[in-house]
C-alpha cells in the first residue's frame, strides 16, 4: 500500500508550482546527477564515491549494498551522517548534497580474482521528482 500511495504522489508531484508540466527533459540522466565511481583500498575493502549534482539529493535511508555472489561476505557499512530533511512523503530523513564517500569491507575467497557488489540508492532533484 505505502509504494502505491508513494507512486500516486509522484504522479501529482509532476506538476511545479507554476503549473508548467515536469518532464523527463528537465532531469539529469542517473549517471550524470549522481556519478558513481569505485576504487580499491585494499584486498578486502573498497571506497565507494557518488557525486551528487546541483538541484539533487541522495537518501540515506534508500542506500545499500549487498554480495553479488554467494563466496563473498559484506560487512554492514557506517554511513557518515547526512543532513536532516523533513520529507513530504518520507519523514524526517537523512539526505547528501554534492558528494557522498563510504567504504565497504568484505570477505572473498583467497583465489578471487574480482568482486560483484550490488548498490540500491535513490535520489530526488529539487524540481520535485525522484
Amino acid at each position: 500500500m505505502t509504494r502505491f500511495i508513494a507512486i500516486i504522489a509522484l504522479a501529482f508531484a509532476s506538476f511545479s508550482a507554476a503549473g508548467k508540466t515536469i518532464t523527463e527533459a528537465d532531469l539529469l540522466p542517473v549517471d550524470t546527477a549522481y556519478p558513481l565511481s569505485i576504487e580499491a583500498i585494499s584486498r578486502d575493502s573498497v571506497e565507494i564515491r557518488w557525486g551528487i549534482a546541483d538541484g539533487y539529493y541522495l537518501y540515506k535511508h534508500r542506500l545499500g549494498v549487498e554480495a553479488g555472489s554467494a563466496d563473498l561476505t559484506v560487512a554492514p557499512w557506517q554511513l557518515p551522517a547526512g543532513k536532516p530533511y523533513r520529507d513530504e512523503f518520507f519523514g524526517d530523513v537523512e539526505t547528501y548534497r554534492n558528494e557522498l564517500r563510504t567504504t565497504v569491507n568484505f570477505t572473498a575467497p583467497a583465489n578471487s580474482a574480482h568482486i560483484e557488489l550490488r548498490l540500491k540508492y535513490q535520489g530526488c532533484a529539487d524540481i520535485g521528482i525522484c
